[in-house]
């Protein structure tokens, strides 16, 4: 039966820049997209849903709808690679050939790509130097938005932390008008 996985496209080293080491197998090398054979790297719950008796690494992907089905070359732990907590993820190597992995041209592709960078320090502090560095690989392309990781993971969570503060409001509410019910009750 299908699995629904979230595809990401990935370049060498994304797993090393978010401090994520592979539980099996290995990253994406930088000459991963130039093979006839493509790659893949998927999550636990994914290499657990797809193979649950046995090793995912040498095992291939079906895409649907895809003309190719990427080599496993390495599992990731589970962990949250989007804004939404999803279970199954599927990287590719971000130099393969999208239409060819999964059949669509850039139907839900964006025009948009991400970069991280690994740093210590301050964002203020290096952002004019990431601007320098895309200016120098092609000064049309825009950098839009800058932010560190733990901005954007704040930015996924925002709905259930505002949820948990109307709860937490109303349950207090709540408790302050049992107590008062109580305490006239012991009277009465």
């Amino acid at each position: 039966r299908p699995i629904v996985a979230n595809i990401n496209y990935v370049g060498p080293d994304f797993l090393r820049v978010l401090g994520i080491a592979p539980v099996l197998g290995r990253e994406f090398s930088a000459t991963e997209g130039t093979s006839s054979r493509k790659a893949a790297i998927v999550n636990q719950n994914l290499a657990l849903a797809l193979w649950p008796n046995q090793s995912p690494i040498g095992q291939t992907v079906p895409i649907q709808g895809g003309k190719d089905s990427p080599v496993i070359i390495g599992i990731t732990p589970n962990a949250l690679f989007s804004d939404r907590d999803e279970p199954h993820f599927l990287f590719l190597a971000e130099q393969q050939d999208r239409e060819r992995l999964t059949g669509q041209a850039g139907l839900f592709q964006s025009e948009e790509t991400t970069f991280y960078v690994r740093y210590a320090g301050n964002l203020d502090a290096i952002a004019p130097a990431i601007r320098g560095a895309m200016r120098d690989v092609d000064e049309r392309v825009p950098v839009i938005n800058m932010r560190t990781m733990q901005i954007q993971l704040d930015r996924g969570h925002e709905g259930a932390r505002t949820l948990a503060a109307f709860l937490s409001v109303f349950s207090a509410g709540s408790l302050m008008i049992a107590a008062m019910g109580q305490y006239a009750v012991v009277p009465f």
